[in-house]
């Protein structure tokens, strides 16, 4: 499944779900949840600054924006949905501008509300996770768990990988 990330990506997606217990360049790991969420990182990013990216990411998303979506995602982006199917960044562009093209993307204006997206910061990478409320013109509204993860390089933050999945109701046995 994750053959198409790059080494680099697939190391750091690795070290979030499996505890955070290193990081590429031995440094420790500084989760930034909670008391320090204000706190710039070393390179000045605050969790506001992320949170703030990722609503630009997803706004170039939801408009059909292929060259917004250039502007943020790494070389080796990889999205994963809900179907269980992944879809590198370089491969959808050219999809995303026909289908744009053809007024077979989202019919505007989409809202979409982050909520309560949380930030954890790890040196390089910070990881996103949280609900997005999704409103589409002629849909129902939907809830979705979101989450994403970015690296800084030598310039700027670059999301490398960004999954999405609906928030189904619990069945009435589990509430």
């Amino acid at each position: 499944m994750f053959a198409r990330l790059g080494t680099t990506s697939l190391a750091l997606v690795a070290a979030a779900f499996a505890g955070c217990s290193g990081s590429r360049s031995g440094e420790a790991l500084t989760d930034t949840t909670a008391a320090n969420a204000a706190t710039p990182a070393p390179d000045g990013t605050t969790d506001q600054q992320i949170r703030d990216m990722l609503n630009e990411y997803l706004t170039a998303y939801y408009r059909g924006d292929a060259t917004g979506l250039q502007r943020f995602e790494a070389d080796d982006f990889v999205v994963l949905y809900d179907e269980g199917f992944e879809e590198p960044g370089p491969d959808r562009y050219p999809r995303v501008a026909s289908a744009v093209k053809q007024n077979r993307w989202f019919p505007q204006p989409v809202a979409f509300d982050l909520g309560d997206t949380r930030v954890r910061r790890h040196g390089d990478v910070a990881i996103t996770y949280g609900k997005m409320t999704e409103t589409i013109p002629g849909k129902a509204r939907a809830e979705y768990a979101v989450s994403s993860t970015w690296v800084r390089g030598d310039q700027e933050w670059e999301v490398v990988q960004f999954h999405f999945t609906p928030v189904r109701p619990k069945p009435a046995a589990q509430r």
